[in-house]
């Protein structure tokens, strides 16, 4: 499973997130708390049209320009 964050638009693995036993943990990007601001990535492929393996650290924007390809 991959978690995307609000904050810096980037993807990673939730094992990247977490530490052994957690139940949340914190972007490995920019520490954003995944309990607020890490996103299942599986929403963003059902509504911006993203790859459903994405790139791991790429920048994933919210709302892609128009004409934007991924």
């Amino acid at each position: 499973m991959y978690i995307w964050c609000l904050h810096c638009e980037c993807v990673y693995p939730s094992k990247d997130w977490r530490k052994k036993g957690q139940q949340y943990g914190f972007c490995p990007n920019c520490g954003a708390s995944e309990f607020t601001d890490g996103w299942n990535w599986s929403k963003l492929v059902k509504y911006n049209g993203y790859p459903k393996i994405p790139e791991v650290g790429k920048h994933y924007p919210l709302y892609p320009e128009s004409g934007e390809k991924f």
